[in-house]
């Protein structure tokens, strides 16, 4: 095999890959579930980027800034989405307190997890007429709140899957009422 045969078969595969992409968008037009999947496989992307950018950070670190993205995503095809609620303090907190408890989960799992609350999100309709959706995000988040209920502190799992603390430095008073206790009391 010559070099242009390699050349000719890598361009081929490549082709494939954007056919299967453009594949995707048109059945996710008439396809509600696919519509679904792809809101989820997007969030997946975005988390990857970010991973890939900032592989020291702390999965909540991650996990708010593939969030943001997603958000800031949205407002450009959505007007009643006012970005510059996100771009202050108060935005920051609700970006941060959005994706604690899924940062809590394992790897994985945390993403699957936001990815799912961003199409609840995006499109309620897709995820409550198909169950399997409501039933993966029970199946993912179910064993953390069985975890609270055993008397586990939220903060303690917190710090085991984010144990640079980032968020200490990011957002005090979010740290404050997770460290206090007061977050994980408000969800037993």
């Amino acid at each position: 095999m010559t070099i242009e045969h390699i050349c000719l078969l890598l361009t081929f595969i490549s082709k494939m890959e954007d056919a299967k992409a453009i594949g995707r968008c048109f059945k996710s037009l008439v396809d509600s579930e696919t519509m679904g999947e792809e809101i989820i496989r997007v969030m997946y992307d975005l988390y990857a980027e970010t991973t890939k950018y900032a592989p020291q950070d702390d999965a909540h670190m991650r996990l708010s800034s593939a969030y943001f993205s997603r958000i800031r995503a949205r407002h450009r095809f959505s007007s009643g989405l006012k970005i510059s609620d996100l771009d202050n303090a108060s935005g920051g907190t609700r970006l941060l307190t959005e994706t604690l408890l899924v940062s809590c989960l394992a790897e994985g799992d945390n993403i699957r997890a936001l990815a799912i609350k961003v199409l609840q999100e995006e499109r309620n309709d897709i995820y409550e007429k198909f169950n399997k959706f409501d039933a993966d995000l029970d199946r993912r988040i179910g064993p953390l709140f069985q975890r609270l209920q055993r008397g586990e502190k939220l903060y303690d799992i917190y710090r085991s899957r984010n144990p640079k603390l980032q968020i200490k430095q990011l957002n005090y008073g979010v740290f404050i009422a997770l460290e206090s206790g007061h977050i994980g009391d408000m969800l037993r």
